[in-house]
């Protein structure tokens, strides 16, 4: 009953705007099943009773790793906004324990409507994950969005913080899941929200539990006493990482198996492709010379001297570029000499020589370029980076996946 007299006072108070969705926030107990109103909340004006942590991490402590090992290098943070007050939004990094921040990527136009959107949208920050000489670390992401509503005394601030494992073997391939509702009571969320043990109100924190829907397990989070707030537990569920689905084993729910899959959102690629054919054409004159002499001393040897020129032409076919090459033999002389005792009274020489010109076409070959990503083009692995990391697959209007470049002429 205490938490679901606390869940109301949140309701109550809370400026509710937008949030990170992915890397998987942490969690103020049993707010996902009131509409994420904590997490959505703004962090600076209007504030609900909130623990004593830090104010950029929506005051919450410090807790488990809800989110897939990730890997140094391109990834994508998803975020959702459910009122528009312009402004942008910034992501973060620290590995020192919140001590310090390193901005990683940023939308200054998140907080600005497109069309006819008003009340909610989603968006995907591309950032690059840094490595560290040292190797595996742990470290926090987080998503800011400052307004741009005039309001008092300040603009609202909002700010989810996500605790990451960063390793070499990691993976930030991932579905987007449009979790959120448009509001706290709206069923328009893609949470299974299942089974019945997700709405208990309090449970043991570590125990997990598989929910209907295979992409997603259930955790029990627990937090203390802190500042104003009183202290809870609930279930918070989440999904599972890419390529992994929860099931028990061993009487106990845990994500496992699978391998790594590309998200669903997905269109066929169509390549702009140009091909270029050069033709040389190239005449070898090849010169074949009889000689025939007789010589009337003694015995008479005949010397015949036959030249021949051979053409071999090999074509190789690869995916769309032809390339045909032709080799010509040099040419083979074969001798033959015969032996016949002759007696003449005077020497007769004749010398025969025909010279021949042969025209040979050598090779055509045909130079493909074919374009397979360029800005606008449709692409598949939502994250993935081409063209020397001048493009990046990322979310397009309707959630459509396509290839952003910088500059936008950049094609590879």
């Amino acid at each position: 009953m205490i938490a679901i007299t606390t869940l109301a006072v949140l309701v109550s108070y809370v400026s509710a705007h937008g949030m990170m969705v992915w890397p998987i926030v942490r969690a103020m107990p049993q707010d996902q099943q009131n509409g994420y109103s904590y997490a959505k909340g703004a962090i600076n004006v209007n504030l609900p009773p909130h623990p004593d942590f830090d104010k950029l991490c929506n005051f919450l402590p410090p807790g488990p790793v809800f989110t897939q090992t990730l890997a140094p290098g391109p990834a994508i943070i998803d975020w959702t906004i459910t009122a528009f007050h312009r402004g942008g939004c910034n992501v973060h990094i620290s590995k020192d324990n919140q001590a310090t921040w390193t901005l990683i990527g940023s939308d200054p136009e998140c907080g600005i409507t497109t069309g006819a959107t008003t009340t909610k949208r989603s968006g995907h920050i591309p950032v690059t994950i840094p490595s560290d000489p040292a190797g595996d670390y742990s470290a926090v992401l987080k998503w800011s969005y400052v307004a741009d509503n005039g309001g008092q005394p300040e603009n609202e601030a909002f700010g989810s913080c996500a605790d990451v494992r960063v390793s070499s073997k990691g993976n930030n391939t991932h579905k987007f899941w449009d979790i959120l509702p448009t509001n706290p009571g709206s069923g328009d969320g893609q949470l299974p929200k299942t089974p019945w043990q997700y709405y208990a109100t309090s449970c043991t924190a570590g125990t997990f539990v598989c929910s209907d829907n295979t992409a997603f397990i259930n955790q029990c989070v627990s937090l203390g006493p802190s500042g104003n707030y009183n202290g809870g537990s609930g279930f918070y569920q989440y999904q599972c990482p890419e390529g992994s689905v929860c099931k028990s084993v061993n009487g106990v729910d845990a994500c496992v198996g699978g391998s790594i899959v590309q998200p669903d959102k997905t269109s066929a690629t169509t390549a702009a492709s140009t091909t270029t054919t050069t033709t040389t054409t190239t005449t070898v004159p090849t010169k074949s010379t009889t000689t025939t002499t007789t010589t009337t001393v003694a015995p008479t040897t005949t010397t015949t001297t036959t030249t021949t020129s051979k053409t071999t032409t090999t074509t190789t076919t690869t995916s769309k570029t032809t390339t045909t090459t032709t080799t010509t033999n040099v040419p083979t002389t074969t001798t033959t000499t015969t032996t016949t005792p002759t007696t003449t009274t005077q020497p007769t020489t004749t010398t025969t020589t025909t010279t021949t010109t042969t025209t040979a076409v050598a090779a055509t070959t045909s130079v493909g370029t074919t374009v397979k990503v360029a800005n606008g083009l449709a692409c598949t692995k939502y994250g993935a980076r081409e063209c020397s990391n001048a493009c990046i697959c990322n979310y397009a209007a309707g959630n459509v996946l396509e290839w952003q470049c910088t500059p936008a002429e950049a094609t590879c």
